[in-house]
């Protein structure tokens, strides 16, 4: 069943611009005040501009995107649309925040790995949900939403694939408050079944791969000499020799990723001292948390 909002009729009638928050609510450890990530630890999260840049072209959306971990949420802004991501540690901030905005008569949509974990929780507290990735599901939603037709749960197709989508647009968030912005993906999931991890339960084993022709592009369009992957096993989610076929691609567009040793960053403290010794060996096999040195190609 549609969810009729009369927003969106009056957006398109008055032809002005479609006002989008998107925002990454608090929790106990991921705050602005009173957490435990100072701005050294913290870089810039890739959901929020993800998001961003799925909006659609043909709707004329002005979006503004709000990292609770940096800064307050104006409980007075102006928007047609409030969307949010949610872990569990974050849910009661998001449920909080959702019932004050739909107070408002804002409509509010979440979405994230609690959501995905467990979508009948978070129903009650949103006009809309968004289950599993958001690649396909977010622009669908947003069209039906200026069509007056959104519906309250929207499923991520088992047939998804992470090709073709716009590259993350990092310019929604401050760079200057986050440790670095040169942050990318290449995975998502992974094939182990650990039973400390939500993925397997939200997601299953299933890994998901982008185009390593995009990744490049997206690493070469930021001009980043260090690159953090923030997949969650960049090795084992991936196909045989793939881990090996980033470096030599990126190497052959006039760049070189070169892997930082499993054993060396287990003693980074912070993402900003992370280097590469140019006496050890390029073997991507042996990077565990995907943190890679960019180097101009001689």
């Amino acid at each position: 069943m549609a969810v009729r909002v009369q927003t969106s009729q009056v957006l398109y009638m008055n032809r002005r611009k479609f006002r989008i928050a998107l925002i990454s609510p608090k929790g106990p450890l991921y705050r602005r005040r009173g957490g435990i990530f100072k701005q050294s630890l913290r870089y810039m999260p890739l959901t929020l501009p993800t998001l961003a840049a799925l909006v659609p072209k043909e709707i004329d959306a002005e979006v503004t995107c709000i990292d609770e971990g940096i800064a307050d949420v104006d409980l007075d802004l102006e928007a047609d649309l409030v969307g949010m991501t949610v872990i569990t540690g974050t849910a009661p901030r998001a449920y909080e925040l959702s019932e004050h905005f739909r107070l408002r008569k804002i409509p509010v949509v979440l979405g994230g790995p609690h959501v995905t974990l467990v979508p009948d929780d978070a129903q009650p507290h949103a006009d809309s949900i968004v289950v599993g990735y958001a690649e396909e599901e977010w622009p669908r939603l947003l069209r039906d939403f200026a069509a007056n037709r959104l519906q309250p749960r929207y499923t991520q197709s088992p047939a998804l694939k992470l090709a073709g989508y716009p590259l993350p647009d990092r310019s929604v968030l401050p760079r200057w408050r986050y440790a670095t912005s040169n942050v990318f993906e290449a995975t998502r999931g992974c094939i182990h079944n650990c039973s400390f991890c939500v993925v397997p339960a939200a997601w299953g084993r299933k890994p998901f791969q982008k185009p390593v022709e995009e990744v490049v592009e997206d690493i070469t369009r930021k001009k980043a000499r260090r690159a953090i992957f923030i997949d969650l096993n960049l090795i084992a989610a991936a196909r045989p020799g793939r881990a090996k076929r980033l470096p030599r691609f990126a190497h052959g567009t006039g760049i070189h990723l070169h892997a930082e040793p499993a054993q060396k960053q287990q003693r980074v403290q912070r993402p900003r001292e992370i280097s590469a010794s140019r006496r050890t060996p390029t073997r991507t096999e042996d990077c565990a948390a995907g943190v890679f040195r960019v180097r101009p190609r001689r």
